[in-house]
């Protein structure tokens, strides 16, 4: 078996990252889809809750662990969303703001 190679393995990771942050925009217009809805009548949305557990996973496996720890968070918040409850805005706020950080590095 061939020795690990880390220089290839790091110039990959560089480039598993840049691809993550090009489309770190789109996955985040798609969450944003949920914070529209009134929260007297949001229903648990798999799309939404899907791509949160995802955004959790991949960022969480990049290195962005305060973008993962928010993404999770609004996961678990929105799944236990009961209509009339307080919508989850300052969850929001934090995966918006872990969002841009990553984005601006």
């Amino acid at each position: 078996m061939p020795d690990f190679n880390h220089a290839l393995f790091a110039v990959g990771m560089i480039e598993l990252k840049a691809k993550f942050v090009t489309g770190l925009p789109e996955r985040m217009k798609i969450i944003e889809q949920s914070r529209q809805m009134p929260a007297a009548i949001w229903q648990p949305d798999d799309e939404i809750l899907n791509e949160l557990h995802r955004l959790a996973g991949a960022s969480g496996s990049l290195g962005f662990e305060q973008l993962a720890t928010a993404a999770r968070q609004l996961e678990q918040r929105l799944q236990s969303l009961v209509g009339g409850s307080p919508f989850p805005v300052q969850d929001y706020e934090m995966l918006e703001q872990a969002a841009a950080v990553v984005m601006a590095d």
